[in-house]
């Protein structure tokens, strides 16, 4: 692909459920998505990027913990990627309309920031942050290298940036990639993106 990566994946099967409604998942041998939602290549992009999320890093970190700060980290990455793919930042505005009445589900386009958390939010509301910083970072460098940075800070993580401050310790790491990639050309301006939505790191 344009940012040459390329997962050693076999065969992915879907199953598309007629009796799942507003939900998608991956059961340890197939994608599973409601009927309802099929129709979404948002959700099925979704869905096949955790597989490839979850696939890249396994080796190296074993199996990641995709919940508190870890999750909304990955979750940020499962919207990043396929919105960055098709240069859109709406999630699912296909089955938005009916799911939750507006035009998309979340969107990478958004100013919010990390203190609207909760101990009990869901990774997905996590995610719409985090992946907005990404989005922000997109803008900023352009669609090629900012691919390029987030993916290789993803594989780039090691066993102990999942511990402590998993969201501070991702960033140092991303900071850390850029200099290599870019030279710390962005690093002011990454640091400024994720200080303007109250990340502390």
């Amino acid at each position: 692909g344009e940012i040459d990566y390329a997962p050693e994946m076999g065969r992915v099967i879907v199953f598309i459920d007629p009796d799942l409604t507003n939900n998608a998942f991956f059961d340890g041998e197939r994608l599973v998505i409601g009927e309802p939602m099929a129709a979404d290549p948002d959700v099925v992009l979704r869905e096949y990027t955790h597989l490839l999320l979850k696939a890249a890093v396994e080796d190296s970190l074993g199996v990641v913990p995709f919940s508190g700060p870890m999750g909304g980290i990955e979750s940020g990455l499962a919207d990043y990627f396929p919105g960055s793919s098709q240069s859109d930042p709406r999630i699912a505005e296909v089955i938005a309309p009916d799911l939750v009445g507006r035009s998309f589900i979340r969107t990478l386009l958004n100013n919010r920031d990390f203190t609207e958390l909760t101990p009990s939010s869901p990774p997905q509301d996590a995610g719409e942050i985090w992946g907005g910083a990404f989005w922000d970072i997109r803008l900023l460098m352009g669609k090629i290298p900012a691919d390029r940075l987030i993916l290789s800070t993803w594989l780039a993580l090691q066993p102990a940036d999942l511990t402590g401050d998993p969201a501070g310790n991702f960033v140092r790491r991303l900071l850390e990639v850029e200099r290599t990639l870019e030279g710390g050309t962005f690093a002011d301006e990454i640091r400024s993106i994720f200080q303007n939505r109250e990340l502390d790191f």
